[in-house]
């Protein structure tokens, strides 16, 4: 669902375009957001040339 950017589209309006690295800074978002434990999800980044970045989270 689109909701699921929330984060995401939050960060570049407030930081602007950081690559790959923006995935650290929605991870702290999410982070001090809070999650339901058992909450998934998946951290996902591409960056300069051909790389890539997968992570599959789960909270406590």
């Amino acid at each position: 669902p689109e909701s699921a950017f929330e984060r995401s589209w939050a960060s570049l309006d407030r930081v602007g375009n950081l690559s790959s690295s923006a995935v650290l800074h929605v991870l702290a978002d999410t982070m001090q957001a809070g999650a339901a434990a058992g909450s998934k999800g998946l951290l996902f980044a591409l960056g300069p040339g051909v790389s890539a970045e997968f992570v599959l989270l789960e909270w406590p």
